[in-house]
């Protein structure tokens, strides 16, 4: 299944990047530092992500990862269900996820990142990243 670019209005509505200082980012959304690092023209988040908002994103209300442990949860970031990731809904099929998602495909990362795909998919994939 082939997914389209995001027109620019689809961007712009998502917002600017959330800026890097001293080598971190803050998510507005809860208020978690990450560290991150760039290379080339692109920033990466250094640490995995640990965001967790059943009620902004429904398809978290099943236990991903660490919910259980918050300090597994601190320790190591949260395990997304793809589906969660993404942001498209748990019982979804082509279609859905056709008229739901764009590329670059932002899903749970902080405004103006998203999930890396294609050639920047690697084994251990941070999970946001932005273009400079």
């Amino acid at each position: 299944m082939k997914i389209d670019a995001c027109g620019e209005d689809v961007l712009a509505a998502r917002g600017a990047p959330i800026e890097a200082h001293d080598g971190y980012i803050t998510d507005p959304r809860d208020s978690r530092s990450y560290r991150v690092v760039t290379i080339g023209k692109q920033t990466w988040m250094a640490e995995n992500l640990k965001y967790y908002d059943p009620v902004a994103n429904p398809n978290m209300t099943d236990p991903q990862g660490c919910a259980s442990d918050a300090e597994q949860c601190e320790a190591t970031g949260r395990l997304y269900y793809w589906y969660a990731a993404v942001g498209v809904p748990n019982y979804f099929d082509q279609e859905i996820v056709k008229e739901n998602l764009c590329l670059p495909v932002q899903g749970i990362c902080p405004a103006g990142w998203h999930i890396p795909h294609g050639r920047r998919m690697v084994a251990t994939v941070p999970v946001c990243f932005v273009l400079q």
